[in-house]
């Protein structure tokens, strides 16, 4: 896997990350945040290289996590492996 926490910021709730994160996906996939399912991958909800350039972009952002964008398409990433994976390396 190839991501790297560049600072480390407060402690993350899991909850509000999740919630954060399935804002993120639902306007980069221009879906209903009804719609996101934390246990379905990236992939799965249509995602492709370009909108998962923008979502790692905007991810790297808002909690300093430097993911590979193809990380979201190959690794199968859901809300819930991505928020546990920024709250471990907090």
């Amino acid at each position: 896997m190839n991501q790297k926490i560049l600072n480390e910021g407060p402690s993350l709730d899991v909850r509000s990350l999740e919630s954060e994160l399935t804002t993120i996906w639902s306007e980069v996939l221009e879906m209903s945040i009804g719609d996101i399912d934390p246990d379905t991958s990236f992939r799965e909800f249509g995602g492709d290289s370009i909108s998962a350039t923008l979502c790692v972009n905007r991810v790297f952002r808002m909690f300093k996590v430097d993911l590979a964008a193809n990380a979201l398409l190959t690794e199968e990433f859901t809300i819930r492996k991505l928020a546990a994976l920024i709250v471990s390396a907090s």
